[in-house]
């Protein structure tokens, strides 16, 4: 009855509404198992899981229907071919029908089928036959065209889908629509017949635009819009505490600290997601053009989160204006650049700002409190930041941040009695739970690894950790190598020193020139632990200043594990260990003591192993979680107090 061209049309608008039927039919498949599993082991929580759920599929159908109807002309034109312009008034129908075809079948494999209800499927999809094919039929015999047999497709498909919406309704209680889902379905009717008039493209897209974030907001604003890794899944994480951990460091750093550690292991129970510290991008680029790997996994990091294990995610920041750490304007700019994004993607990806809670490494993360008015907040303090901010920051301006912090943070922990008594006063829950380390790589090391071939009988001095100058004493181990050339020093760790005309500078240089001190550089961390196997004394060569003071090193547990011999000088948080260790002030103290060491037979190993096994990352988390525990459980007193005493 229909001409060739006529036939062409209608097949082309076929392909464009199979698009959807695709999409429909793996949202089915999903949907077939879950809610057949809900349904036979968890009735009560059925109707209100499906409901939700059919209103989101609604939303996500409504995108991928605006796309191909907004820019048919245009798929046309570069993807089918242009010949087939001429159909574009059939496609928009067509694609209206398959969109709302799409919607019956996912409903009712959602509702009908895993209530073993056939009858109901089958009768919806009755209606939507006959009405389909009694009016083609009748056009047919008075008047057959191909845009109004597209026209009684898509008159079949409403009516059914109305039909559905209300037997479901009545025999389950489930609301597939609500008043403002039917106000997007009315939106995108009148697109159907506007677009029929052949708007420009620049008008297409104003409107499209501004119908899409119509959807959006209601959408977001009816909580229809659910976290993309949940999209689909079974709700295994719910009831799990999401956590915005603001680090300051890489994730992949090659050297972990606290946030690393203690992250990954909390990443177990919680949802976390794992926010890096700023770094000026500029800079970034300079040092890594060689590394083009480095440089696309930063900014694939920078534009969206890298997943590590099932519930870790890494999202990197950046500073395109340099000096930050020293202008607060500069900083605040470069806030900016970044808060909107970050706060975005934490919502996208699962971590609300009313449920989740705040973890702080970094107080440069003070300026996102604002951004989390209600939410738990968390400060893990691991260092004296504001003494370490002389070194390229504004120690003012970082001790102002933490000051703000403190105020604000619902718990927060140290790693150091010096830190205990600088923060005890500030806070209004302060906890000292002791630094840990990776004790378990280091209790069982191999001694592989090894680059060096060293004589027979030299003794190996060792040390682990980024040699920076506001840490070290160089003038320490110079005097030492210098006295003592048949001990051969290994440092493993990258020199964070100004290499300018410095004293710190000068000193470095001098101490890689001599012939027994041996600088491995970064070394990957689960590699340490057999380089250290080597030594023969360990040795942690901190200077006496403000920073160590109130510092307990990682690498102490470590060594510890070791069974090593250790000397250590600029720390007193570790003179409470001096019965297991050699604790020293002056070069003539250290050289005595690593020739003492090194002499007489070594009896505490067992007793440094087992104090060790009770520092573990292990043991810090579950301190750490028990303290979350206790916390979670007075706000939740607070706020049932508060309910009760509300009129």
């Amino acid at each position: 009855v229909l001409a060739a061209d006529e036939l062409g049309f209608i097949n082309v608008s076929l392909t464009f509404g199979s698009k959807l039927t695709v999409v429909a039919m793996a949202l089915s498949e999903v949907n077939l198992s879950w809610m057949s599993s809900l349904f036979a082991h968890e009735r009560d929580k059925f109707a209100g899981v499906v409901q939700k759920n059919m209103q989101r599929v609604l939303v996500l159908m409504m995108g991928i229907a605006l796309v191909l109807l907004f820019f048919a002309p245009e798929i046309l034109r570069y993807v089918i071919g242009a010949e087939y312009l001429p159909a574009h008034d059939i496609i928009l129908v067509i694609t209206t029908a398959f969109f709302l075809y799409s919607l019956i079948d996912i409903g009712t494999s959602s509702v009908f089928v895993p209530a073993n209800e056939p009858r109901g499927r089958a009768l919806i999809y009755f209606v939507m036959t006959l009405i389909s094919a009694g009016v083609t039929g009748w056009l047919l015999l008075i008047r057959p065209d191909a845009l109004l047999a597209a026209y009684a497709v898509s008159l079949g498909a409403l009516v059914a889908y109305v039909f559905m919406v209300i037997l479901v309704k009545r025999r389950h209680h489930i609301l597939l629509i609500n008043a403002q889902l039917a106000l997007f379905l009315l939106a995108l009717g009148l697109s159907v017949g506007w677009l029929s008039q052949d708007p420009s493209l620049a008008l297409r897209i104003i409107v499209f635009l501004a119908l899409s974030l119509y959807v959006y907001w209601e959408a977001r604003k009816g909580k229809l819009l659910p976290p993309l890794p949940s999209l689909f899944s079974s709700g295994e994480n719910e009831g799990k505490q999401p956590i915005i951990c603001f680090a300051g460091a890489a994730y992949d750093q090659t050297s972990w600290t606290n946030r690393q550690h203690v992250m990954s292991r909390l990443a177990k129970e919680h949802p976390v997601l794992y926010i890096e510290g700023r770094i000026w991008v500029i800079r970034y680029l300079l040092d890594n053009w060689k590394r083009p790997s480095r440089v696309a996994a930063f900014l694939r990091r920078a534009l969206w989160p890298v997943r590590r294990g099932q519930q870790l995610y890494i999202k990197a920041q950046w500073n395109l204006i340099p000096g930050s750490r020293e202008s607060s304007i500069i900083a605040w700019l470069n806030h900016q650049l970044n808060r909107w994004h970050v706060l975005s993607i934490a919502e996208l990806f699962g971590f609300p700002r009313e449920q989740s809670l705040v973890w702080l490494y970094d107080t440069e993360a003070a300026e996102y409190l604002s951004a989390y008015p209600s939410a738990q907040v968390v400060y893990d303090c691991v260092d004296d930041h504001a003494a370490q901010a002389g070194v390229d920051r504004n120690p003012q301006r970082v001790r102002a941040e933490e000051e703000q912090i403190l105020k604000r943070a619902d718990l927060v922990t140290v790693t150091s009695e010096r830190l205990l008594q600088q923060k005890g006063s500030m806070a209004k829950n302060v906890h000292h739970v002791p630094n840990a380390g990776d004790v378990e790589r280091y209790l069982r090391p191999t001694q592989s690894d090894w680059p060096f071939t060293f004589p027979p009988g030299r003794p190996v001095i060792g040390s682990v950790g980024a040699l920076d100058s506001y840490k070290y004493d160089f003038d320490l181990l110079h005097t030492a190598a210098t006295n003592h050339p048949e001990w051969d020093f290994v440092l493993i760790g990258v020199p964070l020193v100004s290499r300018s005309v410095t004293p710190s500078a000068t000193t470095l240089q001098q101490l890689e020139q001599l012939p027994n001190v041996h600088m491995v550089g970064a070394v990957a961390r689960e590699h340490v632990p057999n380089y250290v196997a080597h030594f023969d004394v360990c040795m942690i060569p901190y200077r006496n200043n403000d920073y160590n003071r109130a510092s307990f090193p990682l690498k102490f547990w470590e060594f510890m594990a070791s069974g090593k011999p250790i000397v250590v000088s600029g720390l007193p948080e570790l003179l409470p260990y001096a019965e297991l260790v050699s604790y020293v002030h002056t070069p003539e103290e250290f050289d005595e003591a690593i020739k003492k060491t090194l002499v007489s037979p070594d009896t505490e190993q067992d007793e440094r192993r087992d104090l060790a096994k009770q520092h573990s990352w292990e043991e810090r988390v579950r301190a750490l979680q028990r303290l979350l525990s206790a916390l979670t459980h007075v706000v939740s007193r607070n706020v049932g107090n508060r309910s009760k005493r509300s009129p």
